[in-house]
């Protein structure tokens, strides 16, 4: 039977995706989607609201390691400025 997607789904899969990404003294700073794959076949790029027996999600999984991101936070915070977002950028 089909079943509408929801946004609990949507967070359901970043957090598994996070957690198979898991990398040793690694953090999952984003999470970015590439694709959304409804019953088989692709989707547009937000699925919610849409009917699906089975989604799917193709990622891009950004991570930096802890001690960086610890080290960054802290500077950050010693300067009394709010990280509001971190988004990655390949150079």
């Amino acid at each position: 039977m089909n079943r509408t997607v929801t946004r609990e789904d949507i967070l359901h899969l970043s957090d598994v995706i996070a957690e198979s990404s898991d990398k040793s003294n690694f953090e999952v700073v984003k999470i970015l989607p590439v694709q959304w794959i409804l019953d088989d076949e692709t989707a547009c790029k937000d699925p919610e609201g849409m009917e699906a027996r089975r989604v799917e999600l193709i990622a891009d999984v950004f991570q930096l390691p802890k001690t960086f991101m610890t080290s960054l936070h802290d500077a950050f915070h010693r300067l009394d400025i709010r990280i509001a977002d971190v988004i990655p950028n390949i150079l």
